[in-house]
């Protein structure tokens, strides 16, 4: 009996508000497209084994958060957000693995929405997100992907479900080479740079910005008037 699923899919998760460029989210999703293989796992008679090395990476789906947890948290028109990643990141597909933006998370959100309480949605988590997923694509090996900060606050059970999610899908952590993070499984990467989203949002240095952002995120941004950026 085959232990490997048909394909192995990237899941990375972001608020994409906006999504950042070289540096940023786009660094991290062209290193996973061109240089990121998975190691499967299986438990056979009690003893954890590695079954396959090096599986390819055949897609990576970029997951924009639909709202964010916290409600007092203003997130940037979700639709806006999802056409910013279109643009950060699905020209970064190659014959290796393709990148492809999804509005999973609007999907589920809107799937629970309280039919009596309209513009009541119910808090989508990352573990909701994974079990959909796992149910809608049986055949497909899930792996999370999560920067240094993300998959510390997991650890210390500050997501929805924390210890089911942990247990319920393989997960790859990156961070920056210099960043100051103990855990040795930890993949550290040249590329990244001491970039942010929230730094975006408050700059109109549109020199700052230019090289922030990739360029079409850049013109979507100053097209629309989104965060600081003004004419």
């Amino acid at each position: 009996m085959a232990l490997t699923k048909k394909r192995t899919v990237v899941l990375f998760g972001l608020s994409a508000d906006p999504p950042t460029g070289q540096g940023g989210h786009q660094s991290i999703v062209s290193w996973a497209a061109t240089k990121l293989s998975f190691t499967q796992h299986a438990c056979v008679n009690q003893t954890l084994i590695n079954f396959q090395r090096d599986i390819p990476i055949n897609a990576i789906w970029i997951l924009p958060v639909y709202q964010h947890p916290y409600p007092e948290k203003h997130l940037a028109d979700f639709e806006h957000r999802l056409a910013m990643s279109k643009l950060a990141f699905e020209h970064l597909s190659g014959p290796r693995t393709k990148v492809e933006v999804k509005d999973i998370e609007k999907t589920i959100a809107l799937s629970t929405q309280n039919i009596k309480k309209p513009n009541s949605l119910q808090n989508i988590g990352t573990i909701d997100t994974v079990h959909y997923l796992m149910a809608e694509y049986p055949e497909t090996q899930f792996v999370l992907l999560l920067g240094a900060d993300a998959y510390q606050d997991l650890c210390a059970h500050k997501w929805k479900k924390s210890s089911e999610l942990l247990a319920t899908i393989p997960i790859i952590c990156i961070a920056r080479s210099n960043a100051s993070v103990s855990n040795e499984s930890i993949i550290r990467l040249n590329e990244l740079a001491p970039i942010s989203s929230s730094q975006i949002r408050r700059s109109n240095d549109r020199e700052f910005l230019s090289k922030a952002l990739h360029p079409d995120v850049f013109h979507y941004i100053n097209t629309h008037q989104l965060y600081s950026v003004k004419n």
